[in-house]
């Protein structure tokens, strides 16, 4: 087995599990799989500790740093979403946990809308009868 080879899979066998520490609605189970079995390797490759020794790794490094590359496989794929949900809830993170409430106005409620609905309705009716 190749020297390369060989320290990736120590790298994954060593880190783990990686935490996908972002919201997983985006996400389908099969990029959360993806996320959770090779991110550290992902992360590791996209940051240049270890270094790419195959095509698919040197373009996946590639996707990785690109906006202009579109992702093709389902590790770029998912690796591309990850990084691209960070960026989104760095920039938007306190607003993306607001709960927004409907309150009653005091000029018009629900039960008022109701009413109002009613009459338009008998109006409508009564001037359209044939």
């Amino acid at each position: 087995m190749d020297t390369s080879k060989r320290e990736h899979l120590a790298y994954i066998k060593d880190k783990g599990r990686f935490v996908v520490d972002c919201d997983h609605k985006v996400f389908s189970e099969d990029e959360i799989e993806i996320l959770e079995k090779f991110g550290h390797w992902f992360d590791a490759l996209s940051r240049g500790i270890l270094k790419p020794f195959t095509e698919l790794q040197e373009r996946f490094v590639l996707v990785s740093k690109s906006d202009k590359m579109k992702p093709f496989s389902p590790e770029e794929n998912a690796w591309h979403k990850y990084l691209g949900r960070k960026r989104f809830e760095k920039q938007y993170g306190d607003s993306l946990n607001k709960q927004y409430v409907l309150k009653d106005c005091a000029f018009h409620n629900r039960d008022m809308k109701r009413q109002q609905n009613k009459i338009m309705y008998n109006v409508i009716s009564s001037n359209h009868r044939d």
